[in-house]
């Protein structure tokens, strides 16, 4: 079987379970709370947004390699393409 080559990678932070957590940016001192569920400014949940945007990936000829880092929240696809595709 061939190599795959990665063309591109999609990588994205899932918010873990549980209450939001507190964290602090370096350049900001104050405390910045996380939500464990992301939604855009419109209060879509972006969940949806990105399975409809890798269906569309797909549907234009590209393959999806979908990944989980064992023992972290980040989520990584794999984005594989043929020549033809990339023209």
């Amino acid at each position: 079987m061939p190599r795959k080559y990665i063309d591109f990678v999609l990588v994205w932070e899932t918010p873990s379970s549980g209450p939001p957590s507190v964290t602090a940016d370096p350049d900001d001192p104050t405390p910045v709370k996380k939500s464990p569920i992301r939604k855009d400014e419109s209060g879509n949940d972006t969940l949806e947004k990105r399975r409809i945007f890798e269906r569309n990936l797909e549907e234009e000829g590209l393959h999806l390699e979908r990944e989980t880092l064992e023992g972290s929240n980040l989520n990584f696809v794999k984005i594989h393409s043929s020549m033809p595709v990339l023209r």
